[in-house]
């Protein structure tokens, strides 16, 4: 069945997935690789050539050790129920800013807390948690927590106090910092330190691509429907709604709205999941995943279940055409940069578990596992994450590399395409392969990315209790 149809050339499921999914035989290593890989956004293809020169200027682009912990980095909490076996002093939560200029992480004494950036620590709490840097890397903010309240600090300046403070997210302008703040019965929409509407609940702040416009759901009493709200505008009621996505051109929003049928008692009720895309309802499901849009906004995609008691999931397109062959699951959809191919992983139905890359509904190699996918900013090569037996590794245009590791993340393509790079886990170390070149092995790594220009590679790195900004030369990487 054809999803896209361009003048006169019929495209069928067009491409593009980030799959990740917990990784059969090595979920552990997993979760810890995907947190320390987070992609940095490079700036849109036509916008570089104009500004890569105050780009330039803007990177760091030396390697600079940034700052010293005060302790042993440990990266998960302690466990509240638990007797105290950390140390007295420990650093958690690293995070760096997108330029490299800065890190960040939490000081953790026996009674207090504190934030610390390029190993300037600020003011002690009770604890502080979420450390955030904003968009243009400027702000950093975090919640902490002084007396059984919570607030919001954002370069050392304290927000207002609540019982309950969540959900904050910068604009991609980085002009605007949004949270909801609870205290009681009501939650407040906070938006640069100011409250906005309350409602008894509010969930899933999400921002446009252009900052312009800002989405919500909030329930106005507790047990009741809950509503979309944008610009301050209020939609339709639901029983509840979910996975909030606007299209990459701010344009059209689309989410996951559920209602419900029936009474109770009896217990009969009926769940129907659809999507809403430009304020119209699609055909009903018993369940439907993160719809996504391509990326010239024209398009959607996602996975929906006709039935609980069925084993099987479509892509759905458009909202209104499935997919021929169904799955176990389908998952981790994502269009081409050119939104003419879609990816897909699809589960295989009695397959014990393994999975297939479906390309314009072609099926590809199957594998224990499958994540990671990406495209080249050219369109012209797909690379993807396998793992099989044990060991994973990275498969370009369906070409299995040579060298395998026990964990391998987020294969990132340079700017003009020429280059892949990715990192990898080999036993207790982490390292960075570019071209299949091998380079330093270290504690920990964070944020790898390209340069807008191609010619470097950057990236965090831990060595020993020292945390650097590591940049790399493409041309003379490995030697």
């Amino acid at each position: 069945m054809p999803f896209i149809t361009q003048g006169k050339t019929n495209w069928k499921s067009l491409l593009i997935i980030i799959v990740i999914l917990t990784i059969i035989g090595g979920g552990i290593l997993w979760l810890t690789i995907k947190q320390e890989f987070p992609l940095t956004q490079l700036p849109e293809m036509e916008k570089q050539e104009k500004e890569i020169g105050k780009q330039i200027i803007d990177l760091n682009l030396t390697t600079t050790k940034l700052a010293t912990m005060p302790g042993e980095y440990i990266s998960w909490l302690p466990d509240e129920e638990g007797e105290w076996t950390f140390p007295d002093i420990y650093t958690n939560q690293i995070e760096f800013s997108p330029d490299g200029h800065k890190v960040a992480y939490v000081v953790v004494k026996r009674e207090k807390s504190a934030s610390a950036v390029n190993g300037q620590e600020g003011k002690d709490y009770d604890s502080v948690y979420g450390l955030t840097f904003s968009p243009d890397s400027k702000q950093l903010v975090y919640v902490a927590t002084e007396g059984g309240k919570q607030f919001i600090v954002v370069d050392d300046k304290e927000g207002k106090h609540y019982d309950d403070i969540f959900g904050f997210t910068f604009s991609p302008d980085s002009k605007k910092l949004a949270y909801v703040g609870c205290e009681e019965d009501k939650c407040f929409l906070v938006i640069n330190g100011v409250e906005e509407k309350n409602y008894a609940d509010i969930q899933y702040l999400t921002f446009s691509p252009d900052s312009q416009k800002l989405a919500y759901l909030a329930q106005k009493e507790k047990w009741k429907d809950y509503f979309l709200i944008v610009d301050g505008k209020e939609g339709k009621p639901y029983y509840h709604i979910g996975y909030l996505r606007f299209s990459p051109d701010s344009q059209r929003l689309a989410y996951v709205a559920q209602q419900v049928t029936g009474e109770t008692p009896p217990l009969q009720l009926t769940f129907n999941n659809f999507v809403v895309v430009d304020d119209k309802e699609g055909k009903a499901y018993d369940y439907v995943y993160d719809p996504i849009f391509s990326p010239n906004s024209q398009h959607l995609a996602y996975g929906a279940r006709p039935s609980s008691y069925s084993a099987c999931d479509f892509l759905v397109f458009d909202n209104n055409k499935e997919s021929e062959k169904c799955y176990g699951s389908v998952s981790d959809i994502t269009f081409s940069p050119d939104s003419q191919q879609l990816v897909y992983v699809g589960v295989i139905i009695h397959g014990g578990g393994k999975k297939v890359l479906v390309v314009n509904e072609i099926e590809k190699k199957v594998y224990d596992d499958i994540f990671w996918t990406t495209f080249s900013p050219d369109n012209k090569q797909l690379a993807y994450v396998a793992h099989q037996k044990g060991k994973q590794f990275i498969v370009i245009n369906d070409k299995e590399k040579n060298k395998n590791y026990d964990n391998v993340s987020n294969p990132i393509f340079s700017p003009n395409s020429q280059h892949l790079a990715y990192g990898a886990r080999e036993w207790d170390k982490l390292l960075v392969v570019l071209d299949e070149k091998e380079g330093k092995k270290y504690d920990e790594i964070w944020n790898l990315s390209f340069s807008p220009d191609g010619k470097y590679i950057t990236y965090g790195a831990k060595i020993g209790n020292e945390l650097w900004w590591i940049v790399d030369e493409v041309g003379k990487f490995g030697q």
